[in-house]
């Protein structure tokens, strides 16, 4: 069997990307593939826990832009020489940076996991402007470590689609953001007692589990929910995040919403099923965008599995279609979030022999679409394949 070289940055300190990338090498060890795992941190105080791989290592990025690249490749073909690695498993934007230039130095061909549109992520968040030479560069680069891997993984269809007007001939092969089994799931009883600990018995509970960056619609999720409860003063909003809690405090009583109205936590990562299950339906809601056409939002996955019917918004990456096919939620337009507001009624008016189908219906989609596990023969076969081929 070949050995597998995967690759890539903050595995310790990024606890959503955690969840996935460990599960999902732990489950290819634990089938017999060999994989080593070089992870590169900005902090040595930070190492990623451990893995049932042969080889693991963590290598400090102690500087930064080219120079900390340009090291870290060395690192890859290093690495790569010493376990005779037939191949390198690039997770995300800079480690593809990194595993394109290795293969300068004689690495292995790479697979390019692509996680979204980074470049523009980064424009979003003020890293640097559209339009920029900085910018530019980056865009070469990205079509570059494209057009150089044996092998692209994109995360939706809409990105399989981007990536090609990048790398016209590139073989692309979608893996949608899952979860492991068994994390986040739903049971009655769970329900109910997580209610009455967070004294939401008799509530009809909508929550938001995620951050406050700029490509999600907070302000409109407020706004969507302040009219909400007007009409049904018994709606209860339950917030999960790590974001910056005063801010949410003062946009959620701008528009009116009392302290009794809502509830605000900051959990773990590890913790967030144990509060999801507490809820009647969750909300999903992103501003039209390049970065949310391409997403596959890991907290769809996560909702759906905690028996949760989504509100979410249209054309985010395949999710909104699948909403549509399955009935495990509900579509608005990203201007018009308030078109929601039936929808959220009827679910508030469901007896619970209905509440119950819908909950087991978005479990069982959950479970055929965002199951880790479902996907490790893609992996294998993709692994396989490079195995048995040189280099471009």
């Amino acid at each position: 069997m070949s050995t597998v070289l995967f690759v890539t940055n903050g595995l310790a300190t990024r606890s959503g990307f955690q969840t996935q990338a460990i599960t999902m090498l732990k489950g290819l060890a634990e089938d017999g593939q060999s994989i080593a795992v070089l992870d590169f941190e900005e902090s040595q105080n930070k190492v990623a826990p451990p893995l049932p791989v042969p080889r693991q290592v963590t290598v400090t990025m102690r500087t930064k832009g080219p120079l900390a690249l340009l090291s870290a490749a060395v690192a890859v073909k290093r690495l790569a020489s010493e376990i005779d690695a037939q191949a390198v498993h690039a997770r995300g934007h800079v480690a593809g940076i990194v595993a394109c230039l290795s293969r300068l130095l004689g690495a292995p061909q790479y697979i390019m996991d692509t996680r979204g549109v980074a470049i523009q992520e980064g424009v979003a968040m003020g890293k640097w402007r559209a339009g920029s030479l900085y910018h530019a560069v980056l865009l070469v680069l990205e079509k570059l470590i494209f057009r150089r891997a044996r092998h692209v993984l994109a995360v939706s269809e809409p990105m399989r689609q981007y990536i090609l007007t990048r790398a016209p001939k590139a073989r692309v092969t979608v893996v949608p953001c899952c979860v492991p089994e068994g994390w986040f799931k739903y049971r009655e009883e769970w329900r109910r007692a997580r209610r009455e600990v967070l004294g939401l018995a008799g509530k009809f509970v909508l929550t938001y589990s995620g951050g406050t960056d700029t490509w999600q619609q907070i302000g409109p999720m407020f706004d969507l929910f302040a009219t909400l409860h007007q009409s049904l003063p018994q709606a209860h909003l339950l917030l999960l995040s790590n974001g910056d809690q005063d801010v949410i405090r003062r946009e959620v009583s701008s528009r009116g919403i009392g302290e009794e109205s809502y509830t605000l936590i900051s959990v773990p990562h590890g913790e967030v099923p144990n509060y999801l299950v507490a809820a009647d339906s969750a909300l999903l809601l992103r501003d039209d965008s390049i970065i949310n056409r391409v997403a596959s939002p890991v907290k769809f996955a996560e909702y759906l599995l905690s028996g949760l019917p989504v509100v979410l918004t249209d054309g985010i990456g395949d999710v909104s279609t699948l909403v549509g096919h399955t009935g495990v939620g509900t579509c608005v337009h990203p201007a018009r979030p308030s078109d929601a507001l039936g929808y959220l009624r009827v679910l508030a008016g469901m007896n619970e022999e209905d509440r119950e189908t819908l909950r087991e219906r978005c479990v069982s989609v959950g479970n055929q679409q965002f199951i880790i596990t479902k996907y490790l023969d893609v992996y294998r076969s993709i692994y396989a394949r490079l195995s048995g081929g040189g280099g471009r």
